[in-house]
């Protein structure tokens, strides 16, 4: 019996002594005429503890159910225990103590270690969520519940793979994609939205001579690595561009970009000669300072495929120079730019996001953000560095491993989601 005091606790092991195992629940509903109702729990991670955040979201499923079942409802209630992909891996090489990328953490311990970590990580936090749902009194059917390590499962899942291949919602596609070096993934756009921080990076202009005319362009990037796989270089073809004199060199800045560029480079004197569109930039070739390092780069500019100007609208002209640079394996709208006017994509970069053999001896196995103080270094000997600095901004990075982010150029399979059309909105309907 509940004393007049009060006592939470009390009132809470009273109720419990109440509580029907799922079990029972399930004899009970097999006396209801209607027929089931599906309801699978979207399952949590194994990969730690529950907090206040699943309590919530549990308690609600719970109450969901339990209402259902007092109009006599046939709920199907099944609980799911997600034992795979990067959570539980990342947690297992931080108990194991790697730090490295993915194919070096294998390298060092083997998959078997990683593997038979991750299973007793799965089983350590199992019980603490069977414990957890106790307490709360859960009504799961917990002896039919599902989890994703199972071959049952899995060959489930590769049935829906298939069923969507054959229909054409499953496609593979070469695209420029968010990839984490360390956790050696793609990311979705959802996983790139929560990851932003203010990280630093260098803040480097450089200059590229125009093949034609004793010209040159001014160039502004926050990545020189990417100077490895620049194609193109992209004005904005609407924007005024101006012809600045200083020394004994012609520069190319865009014209509402030049004083305030000029002050931060430090540089008093110069003369504007002339200003033209910049779509009559279009088409003017420049010399890259890397074709004698990078053969395959050479080759497609000796054939005249890359290295020139493009005028394109997103270029924009209030910040740096108001001339970019192009690098089809590293950016999304580069990428578009160079397929749409069938330019190759460019991409000597390996699933570590090293630089492969193709880009040449000297940046060869180098984690391409390494690469950067070598361009700034090859760039400089060849009188091509205007200003190298640096500059804090917002920019993605990882949410599970906190590393920057990289574009990268893969071929990967995509669910083209647009083809399912209403379909998915009906299904929930019914």
């Amino acid at each position: 019996m509940i004393k007049d005091t009060f006592d939470p606790k009390e009132i809470e092991n009273f109720i419990r002594s109440y509580q029907l195992t799922s079990i029972q629940i399930e004899d009970i509903k097999k006396s209801f005429s209607t027929d089931p109702i599906g309801y699978i729990d979207g399952p949590p991670t194994m990969n730690g503890d529950p907090h206040a955040g699943h309590l919530r979201g549990r308690i609600i499923k719970d109450l969901w159910h339990r209402f259902n079942i007092l109009q006599k409802k046939n709920i199907v209630f099944r609980p799911g225990w997600d034992t795979q992909g990067l959570p539980v891996e990342l947690q297992a090489e931080k108990e194991l103590g790697l730090t490295g990328s993915k194919t070096d953490n294998i390298q060092k311990v083997g998959i078997r270690t990683i593997v038979e970590t991750c299973k007793k990580i799965v089983e350590k936090y199992h019980k603490k969520w069977i414990n957890m749902d106790k307490l709360l009194g859960m009504s799961f059917d917990y002896p039919n519940g599902y989890w994703t390590f199972t071959d049952n499962y899995i060959e489930r899942e590769w049935r829906y793979l298939k069923k969507a291949w054959d229909s054409g919602i499953l496609k593979e596609w070469f695209r420029v994609v968010a990839f984490c070096p360390s956790c050696q993934t793609s990311l979705s756009n959802a996983e790139v939205n929560q990851g932003y921080e203010i990280v630093s990076d260098p803040s480097f202009y450089y200059k590229v001579k125009l093949v034609e005319e004793n010209v040159f362009l001014i160039v502004w990037t926050t990545m020189p690595f990417t100077l490895i796989t620049d194609e193109l270089t992209a004005v904005n073809p609407s924007a005024m561009y101006s012809y600045v004199k200083i020394n004994d060199e012609i520069w190319i800045i865009a014209q509402n970009r030049v004083d305030d560029l000029m002050k931060e480079l430090n540089i008093e004197k110069y003369e504007v000669l002339k200003l033209v569109n910049g779509i009559d930039l279009e088409g003017k070739k420049y010399i890259h300072p890397f074709l004698k390092f990078i053969p395959k780069l050479s080759e497609y500019a000796n054939q005249g495929l890359i290295h020139f100007v493009v005028a394109e609208d997103f270029v924009d002209i209030s910040t740096g120079s108001g001339i970019v640079h192009l690098a089809p394996a590293n950016g999304e709208e580069d990428f578009k730019i160079a397929y749409d006017r069938k330019i190759p994509i460019y991409v000597p970069i390996d699933d570590k996001v090293n630089f492969t053999e193709e880009a040449g001896n000297v940046f060869k196995g180098m984690f391409v953000r390494d690469a950067d103080e070598k361009v700034v270094e090859l760039m400089t000997d060849s009188g091509n560095t205007v200003k190298i600095g640096k500059i804090k901004h917002s920019y993605p990075t990882c949410w599970r491993s906190h590393h920057k982010i990289v574009w990268l150029a893969r071929r990967e399979y995509f669910y083209m989601i647009e083809k399912l059309g209403n379909k998915p909105l009906d299904a929930a309907s019914n």
